[in-house]
């Protein structure tokens, strides 16, 4: 009974707490507000609930798009469904915002870059290669500025193109065509409408700046169609060989070339003396032959008109003479008063063999022109010159002027925006009977002896000469110069390149890279300005007169420079082997730059002060014509 009755004490007190305990829960409650900070209610979300002291909560999980759900807050405490709730409170809803990963793709598709961008922002493209193979970077293949998922974004390339559209105006249909950037355009078929002959294309619509597909575009164009009407009876239309014949009979006529001439290798003679106009309209004279012996040769002997927009190709031009008079060869005029304009020499052989016997004469011998008393504009040679000269009386020796584009630019003369690719070589021998006063021979890559002007032109081919001769025979003088044999003129905006080598045997050498002899003379200032070059030169005569820039000068140079590269040999022969060595410049002319400096385009353009609408100027290249 004693047990028994403190048991049934003890169930009372447990019974008795118990209860104390669910009056106080029932007495004592908590209110628990939910904030959801910018989410989105979940199942079972109340804004607040009331909770007896000391009870956990059912908790329900909201969304919010482009954020994790990281639970349910009291300030920095976080509440889970088995904490207990003591006191009033705020439970709010904590956020972490998602990431992605972009992934940048590049044209041959490897990885060039991966950005971790936040939900809802932008990613930040890499560089790559604006130009790859003929394509250049147009985009990227989705939309990143807001991300909402990890990406793979590729580059997109299309062709590198512009547009050139061809307008035919009314009499023809107009096309387009693509074209590279960085290329030169392709020449489109010539369009063929009766009635009409094509003139060329044009830059605008006033048809007043033709195009020759000679320089590279860099934007979308219109190219304008010319046309000649053939009923207006303006020009004679050249269209065969027989035709191009008959010049001779109307020399003072204007003709239009409709095509091609294939001469089909016969034997041309020279038409004497030419005051007309030939537009060669953009096409070539080719495969014929000229063999002569007269002083004045040429396609023309004699030009007095106006020649242009001509090419010439696939000639033998041989001259083989004992002429006794000044003389004058030139493959388009021996001697040109007139107008030569956008003319061009293409492959062929050009020679001219001498023998002199009694009298003392001179030559000139020039690709467009022999001599030149009036414009020559726009013109290019790429033929080589071969000229071979033997003195074999005792009479006095020929002297001649030799250059690739003239031999000799009178003083009236004008040579500007030309060029010459085509080699010069020239050989002579005096035998030991030979007597009589000294002969003078002027070599330029672009004229033997300019009284005239020369400016925005340039010469890259080499110039080789040889002479032999006894010892009792008077020292011809050599001027040989990259760009000009000897100046008594202008020179500006010119520059020379290849090489020079002369082998000599008892004679008075006067050798530049760009000028032999700048000679000042009686009524002639001899000015050089804005010039260079980039030419090499070996001789084997220590006597000779050499220089980086120029030989020798008595007259003016200014902003004239060399590249600091280049090299002044002599060439010697020791138990039959060649030796090479460095010569001593002895004309100071000009200043050394390197090639970094002066063939940049900053120095080219504002201390050379080429013209950019003239030169095409690529950095660390040498400029060229447009």
């Amino acid at each position: 009974k004693k047990f028994l009755g403190i048991a049934l004490m003890i169930l009372m007190l447990v019974f008795t707490l118990a209860s104390c305990d669910m009056v106080k829960g029932m007495i004592i409650k908590h209110e628990v507000t939910f904030s959801l900070d910018g989410g989105v209610a979940g199942e079972g979300y109340t804004e607040s609930v009331e909770i007896g002291d000391g009870k956990t909560l059912t908790l329900s999980t909201p969304t919010r798009e482009g954020y994790n759900f990281l639970g349910w807050y009291s300030g920095e405490t976080k509440v889970t469904e088995s904490t207990p709730i003591t006191s009033d409170m705020t439970l709010t809803a904590k956020w972490e915002i998602k990431t992605f990963k972009v992934s940048f793709l590049d044209y041959y598709g490897n990885t060039v870059s991966t950005r971790t961008v936040n939900y809802g922002e932008s990613a930040t493209a890499p560089t790559v290669d604006s130009v790859i193979e003929k394509k250049r970077f147009d985009g990227w293949s989705a939309d990143f500025s807001k991300v909402v998922e990890d990406m793979t974004v590729n580059a997109l390339y299309v062709d590198n193109t512009y547009t050139i559209s061809y307008d035919l105006g009314e009499i023809g249909e107009s096309f387009i065509e693509p074209c590279f950037y960085g290329e030169l355009p392709k020449i489109p078929e010539t369009p063929m409408i009766d009635g009409y002959v094509f003139f060329g294309w044009y830059l605008d619509a006033e048809l007043t700046d033709r195009y020759f597909f000679d320089y590279k575009l860099d934007r979308d164009i219109t190219l304008y169609a010319k046309f000649y009407d053939t009923t207006l009876g303006e020009y004679i239309v050249i269209s065969n060989l027989e035709q191009f014949k008959a010049i001779k009979d109307q020399p003072s006529a204007k003709y239009l070339l409709a095509c091609d001439i294939n001469c089909k290798g016969e034997k041309l003679t020279p038409i004497n003396s030419f005051s007309g106009e030939l537009d060669g309209n953009g096409y070539k004279i080719h495969n014929f032959i000229i063999l002569d012996s007269n002083y004045n040769t040429g396609l023309i002997r004699q030009n007095n008109g106006k020649i242009q927009n001509l090419s010439i190709g696939d000639y033998i031009f041989e001259i083989t003479t004992t002429q006794t008079k000044h003389s004058y060869y030139g493959i388009i005029s021996g001697v040109n008063n007139g107008i030569i304009d956008n003319c061009h020499i293409l492959d062929g052989t050009f020679k001219i063999d001498f023998t002199s016997k009694t009298y003392q004469f001179s030559l000139d011998v020039g690709c467009i022109s022999g001599q030149n008393h009036g414009k020559i504009f726009n013109c290019t040679n790429r033929s080589t010159v071969n000229i071979f000269e033997t003195h074999t009386g005792n009479g006095n020796p020929i002297s001649g002027n030799i250059g690739g584009i003239a031999g000799q630019n009178e003083p009236t003369g004008i040579i500007t925006k030309c060029a010459n690719y085509g080699e010069i070589n020239f050989y002579n021998y005096f035998n030991p009977y030979s007597t009589g006063s000294a002969p003078i021979f002027p070599i330029g890559g672009i004229v033997g002896t300019n009284y005239g002007t020369l400016s925005e032109s340039f010469n890259v081919a080499n110039i080789y000469s040889k002479n032999e001769m006894s010892e009792d025979v008077s020292l011809p003088t050599f001027y040989i110069g990259g760009a000009i044999g000897l100046n008594v003129g202008l020179a500006y905006n010119a520059y020379s390149s290849g090489n020079i080598e002369k082998t000599t045997l008892n004679s008075n050498v006067h050798i530049g890279g760009f000028v032999g002899y700048n000679k000042r003379d009686s009524g002639y200032e001899a000015v050089i300005s804005e010039c260079f070059s980039v030419t090499n030169i070996t001789i084997n005569d220590v006597s000779a007169n050499i220089g980086y820039f120029a030989g020798k000068t008595t007259g003016t140079e200014k902003s004239c420079y060399y590249i600091d590269a280049v090299t002044l040999n002599l060439l010697t022969m020791s138990d039959g082997v060649e030796i090479t060595e460095p010569i001593e410049s002895t004309c100071t002319v000009g200043e050394a730059k390197p090639a970094s400096e002066l063939l940049s385009v900053d120095f080219i353009e504002n201390t050379l002060y080429f013209d950019r609408m003239i030169w095409l100027v690529v950095e660390g290249e040498l400029p060229t014509l447009r």
